[in-house]
């Protein structure tokens, strides 16, 4: 028998890491959160004082236009003098610049400097377009063109001759991506691995938070990323298995993460859905007794009209054999909404997906064997001293 005494120390599991990278459309999502024990063993013990909790997942990658803007720069000019005939560059040549499907032609005429240059390309477009800079100190000046944090594609092309490959100047700067990452799960608090495996918890165990989505500066209606669900506080989905949460023993779900916000220029954009609240308890063709408190987790924020993350279940028993609450009580977590999260009833924790599998739902106050997907058939209301034994 694995014995975890009284004032253990806490274990956790690992966060998730970050979001890192993009498919090109969207940035990387966060890694999940690791769980805090995975065990095999026939029984565990988990004494009080004893804490487990998930690992937190990792937030989804933003696109930030102040840190993802791309620029390109020709060095190693005399600011002071004409462009033309340094590097190469004759009076009359030309180059083309493309912003958002409008096409300007830049023509270097036979005094112009890297200012002046630079002035003739600010001026072609509206302001937030594109970045302009030149130095004009008489050596090693330089001409910079760049991406604002709008973010607009920006392709330069050669029309008269080659100046801008003959200043080494990219042709394209392009955004890496548009939406925001999701988040990544929370990590589960305590996971048993193998059948028939008896567990007794005196202590805490929680699920880790799911991660925030990212965020997007994408002028063009950047989305912002879905926030993680929340991890199970106590996982067994092997089949045959016994919980006794004891007097004192808490579990609880994590909490959903909470939606990226999208872009707020001129298209905005739906920010992310807020991320599911996790489980109390779930398991598979298990025995739960219950004298403490189980607990769902809350739903994460939905951000800038995303929705809010749907409410965790206390209990979620696949083809549950038996079911005994005695003292303390089952918890649905709160679901949230786009706008402030905790607003919405409690939802009802629930056991197993469908009335074929023997289902059992429960709430503090009734319990009731499930007719419909959305709403309770023939619910009695009884103090949750006197529910009875639900066995399936």
């Amino acid at each position: 028998m694995a014995l975890l005494p009284a004032m253990a120390s806490a274990l956790s599991g690992t966060p998730g890491g970050d979001g890192a990278g993009s498919d090109g459309v969207r940035g990387g999502a966060g890694g999940e959160g690791g769980s805090a024990v995975i065990n095999g063993d026939a029984s565990l013990t988990i004494g009080a004082g004893t804490v487990h909790d998930g690992g937190t997942g990792g937030q989804g990658h933003s696109l930030d236009g102040y840190y993802e803007a791309a620029e390109t720069a020709a060095f190693g000019l005399d600011g002071t003098a004409p462009l033309a005939g340094q590097q190469g560059i004759a009076a009359g040549d030309s180059f083309s610049i493309t912003i958002d499907g409008v096409t300007e032609t830049i023509v270097i005429d036979a005094t112009d400097t890297l200012r002046d240059v630079a002035d003739k390309i600010s001026g072609a477009f509206a302001s937030g377009r594109i970045s302009v800079y030149a130095t004009q100190r008489g050596a090693a000046d330089f001409l910079s063109i760049g991406q604002t944090s709008y973010l607009y594609n920006i392709e330069m092309s050669d029309v008269t001759n080659t100046p801008l490959t003959s200043l080494g100047l990219d042709l394209e700067l392009a955004r890496p991506f548009d939406d925001g990452g999701h988040g990544g799960m929370g990590g589960h608090g305590v996971v048993r691995q193998g059948a028939d495996l008896s567990t007794d918890n005196a202590g805490e165990l929680y699920g880790g938070e799911g991660g925030e989505g990212g965020f997007s500066d994408y002028y063009l209606a950047g989305e912002g990323g879905d926030g993680g669900d929340g991890g199970d506080a106590f996982r067994n989905m092997d089949g045959g298995g016994t919980l006794n949460n004891d007097a004192g023993g808490y579990i609880q779900g994590g909490n959903g993460g909470e939606g990226g916000a999208g872009s707020t220029y001129d298209y905005p954009a739906a920010g992310g859905a807020g991320g599911k609240g996790g489980t109390g308890v779930r398991m598979s063709g298990a025995t739960l007794i219950n004298r403490g408190d189980i607990l769902g987790g809350d739903g994460g924020l939905g951000e800038s009209g995303g929705d809010g993350g749907a409410a965790g279940d206390a209990v979620w028993i696949d083809n549950a054999a038996t079911v005994r609450q005695f003292s303390g009580g089952l918890y649905g977590g709160w679901g949230a909404t786009a706008s402030a999260p905790a607003v919405m009833a409690p939802t009802a924790a629930r056991a197993c997906a469908s009335p074929a599998a023997a289902v059992w739902k429960f709430s503090v106050a009734r319990w009731w064997a499930a007719g419909a997907a959305t709403a309770p058939r023939a619910a009695t209301a009884v103090p949750a001293s006197s529910w009875p034994v639900a066995t399936c």
